[in-house]
């Protein structure tokens, strides 16, 4: 429920959510990951910095958290942007071929990292992305589900 909440752009009830599954089982990184996700979305970024901290903590390759981790560190003062950023790239560099490889994130990656050395510096929120039911694309028009700034 947590994950379908997130992808309704309501982090509350998302959060409300992945909270109830960390309570059953707080070893699994995914539900601190979305949690993580779900408590940036909501603007809690403190909460969200634990969340994927914890991550890294149990498992230090994993480099979405480490990704997450130099964002939420580049708009507080809490410092280690640069420092999450490099360990992502790091990581991302021994996984040769992914979507996530050097070779398809260099500039994005590039960019976050200066944003690390400028204090203070600001970028919009993210990019604009589209969902669209693709099934309904092969007997018709495809339909628009919903458009969010992710």
């Amino acid at each position: 429920m947590g994950c379908a909440y997130l992808r309704l752009n309501q982090p509350e009830p998302a959060v409300q959510a992945l909270q109830q599954s960390k309570q059953i089982d707080d070893t699994v990184t995914a539900v601190h990951f979305q949690l993580g996700l779900a408590r940036r979305d909501w603007e809690h970024f403190d909460d969200a910095i634990t969340e994927f901290e914890t991550i890294v903590r149990f498992e230090t390759e994993h480099p979405s958290a480490h990704y997450q981790l130099s964002q939420l560190y580049s708009g507080g003062a809490r410092g280690g942007c640069a420092r999450e950023m490099q360990k992502h790239q790091e990581i991302q560099a021994k996984t040769p071929g992914g979507l996530s490889s050097p070779s398809h994130v260099r500039a994005p990656a590039i960019h976050a990292a200066a944003d690390c050395l400028r204090p203070g510096a600001t970028r919009p929120r993210g990019v604009p992305v589209r969902f669209i039911d693709a099934t309904a694309g092969a007997f018709s028009r495809p339909r628009i589900i919903t458009d969010r700034w992710r």
